[in-house]
């Protein structure tokens, strides 16, 4: 048996475009997402949703770098109880010792920074209850192993919410599409979702 999957599609709209020339798509795919690790109002959009959730919720990145800069953030801000990050510089024990924490507090409301790698294949805790897709991805495996990691049984029954949230930055493109195509996605799949257009 599997909890009921809720997919909200958050479609960031950016004021501000993205500038310079770039020689190739690869150099304007990391400008693109250079633009959203850094830019103060989509980190903070992703710290106030967090705050709204109940139970345990994760924030999904797929760069460390990225992936430190919003765990530090987010303590400086909300401080730090109850709020880990894992990824694969992260110690082995240091990872178990957070996991068993997190299962043992089972109504705790906990905030986990994970990295898609270890998230996607490496964790299995059955009390999540929300993730936020904050670092952009097209890679179908990932993004299904990432929902169904979180469609574990909990033991009071509750659902799982996953937060993708797809960047339209102007004078940009390449994560839209991204976004485009993960929609794309849980349309194939059957997956129930809605979107939400939210101003930056």
């Amino acid at each position: 048996v599997s909890a009921k999957l809720d997919i909200l599609v958050q479609k960031l709209n950016y004021d501000v475009p993205l500038e310079g020339k770039f020689e190739t798509g690869g150099e304007k795919y990391m400008a693109e997402l250079e633009y959203i690790w850094l830019n103060k109002a989509r980190n903070a959009h992703i710290y106030k949703t967090v705050q709204k959730l109940k139970g345990t919720t994760l924030v999904l990145f797929k760069n460390t770098i990225h992936g430190e800069l919003m765990y530090k953030e987010y303590c400086d801000i909300h401080g730090g109880k109850d709020v880990f990050i894992i990824h694969g510089g992260i110690d082995k024990d240091k990872r178990k010792e957070i996991r068993q924490y997190i299962i043992s507090n089972p109504t705790a409301d906990i905030v986990l920074f994970a990295s898609l790698g270890t998230f996607s294949t490496g964790i299995n805790i059955k009390t999540i209850k929300a993730a936020i897709l904050a670092g952009p991805i097209k890679d179908r495996i990932k993004i299904l192993q990432s929902i169904g990691r979180g469609l574990r049984v909990t033991n009071d029954g509750a659902g799982f919410l996953f937060i993708d949230l797809v960047d339209i930055i102007p004078k940009a493109g390449i994560l839209k599409k991204h976004g485009s195509a993960r929609v794309n996605l849980y349309i194939h799949e059957e997956f129930n979702y809605k979107v939400e257009q939210i101003k930056l």
